[in-house]
């Protein structure tokens, strides 16, 4: 009986050494990936790292390479204006599109927008934000801020990152615990995934595990195909938050408007129209359609992953939503 005891300790030790080893090997090899551009957040789930600088050499979607200066400055912002500006100031809040690391500091649309409407620009992203986590940064930021016009920059997996059960059956999730608007407009704290505990703990503390989860989600998942009787619950949190948002802006007397970066005439693009036509909310500009009107006359707006915008995307982007605050500068709280 002793033996099988000592053999026991003898093999749980050993596990215990090559986890040991595998979790060091793992932490170097994401350490040599660079500098790391996401932390966890006990209230927003997650957040980019604060006060960094990174200039990397990119290559957009058709692999021509460009230089790219990514900064976050000490309060997370991709860019942060003068509050004391006498111009009017708007205030961009979004995904990963408004964090645009493939596009440099002065190349992202709401820069084109500071240069091309002569305005003082602000702009907060974090990739795989949802209406909440954005919701979230506009309450905490618009007091020192005081826009004179708010924009929420919207993506159509927005619906899925709203909505926990949708987000449970959607590959594109976050693997993160984030906020979630249930239909009482009171927020809950999940991560849609089974082994929400151990994801937790694997992805606070170990980046073996987090390896492990992520190439086995990889391994079983299947390809989305949602219909749009499956946005149902989504649109009606999506409505909430949004009211939320409007509520926030009306508190200031600040004007709101949105954009959706992608889609065009499909479900997510015709329910995002839909919940901006029931929220009263204005859209600022066709973004998508203007996107795929440049694409065709051959020019690169995408960046090397498919969907985000290189600095031609930002560029188009950008001088329409720049126009469209020129032409209805009736729309700035303090239009001068």
């Amino acid at each position: 009986m002793k033996v099988f005891f000592q053999n026991i300790l003898l093999s749980l030790v050993t596990l215990v050494i090559l986890f040991l080893i595998c979790e060091g090997v793992f932490r170097i090899y994401y350490y040599s990936k660079g500098i790391q551009t996401v932390q966890i957040d006990e209230t927003l789930g997650w957040d980019v790292v604060h006060d960094i600088q990174k200039n990397d050499q990119r290559v957009d979607f058709k692999k021509k390479p460009y230089n790219c200066v990514y900064t976050i400055d000490k309060q997370g912002f991709r860019k942060f204006g003068n509050p004391r500006s006498k111009k009017p100031k708007v205030f961009f809040v979004g995904d990963s599109f408004t964090l645009a690391e493939d596009a440099s500091d002065d190349s992202t649309y709401f820069s084109v927008v500071a240069q091309r409407a002569n305005v003082e620009v602000f702009a907060y992203g974090v990739g795989g934000f949802g209406s909440v986590q954005e919701m979230m940064i506009l309450q905490k930021y618009i007091a020192q801020i005081q826009p004179d016009l708010v924009v929420m920059q919207f993506t159509s997996n927005d619906f899925i990152n709203n909505c926990y059960d949708l987000e449970f059956r959607s590959i594109q999730n976050n693997n993160l615990i984030r906020p979630y608007l249930n239909i009482n407009n009171k927020i809950e704290y999940r991560f849609a995934k089974n082994y929400p505990n151990l994801r937790t703990f694997a992805n606070k503390y170990s980046r073996f595990l987090f390896f492990i989860f992520t190439r086995l989600d990889k391994a079983f998942r299947k390809t989305d195909d949602f219909k749009k009787e499956d946005y149902h619950e989504s649109f009606v949190l999506s409505k909430i938050a949004y009211e939320n948002i409007k509520k926030i802006c009306q508190s200031r007397n600040v004007p709101l408007a949105s954009f959706m970066v992608d889609g065009v005439n499909n479900v997510e693009a015709n329910l995002y129209h839909e919940l901006m036509k029931q929220t009263n909310i204005e859209i600022l500009a066709e973004v998508p359609i203007a996107i795929e009107k440049t694409e065709k006359t051959g020019k690169c707006c995408k960046a090397e992953d498919g969907g985000h915008w290189n600095h031609t995307g930002h560029k188009v982007c950008g001088e329409l939503l720049a126009d469209s605050i020129l032409k209805n500068r009736s729309m700035l709280h303090n239009s001068k």
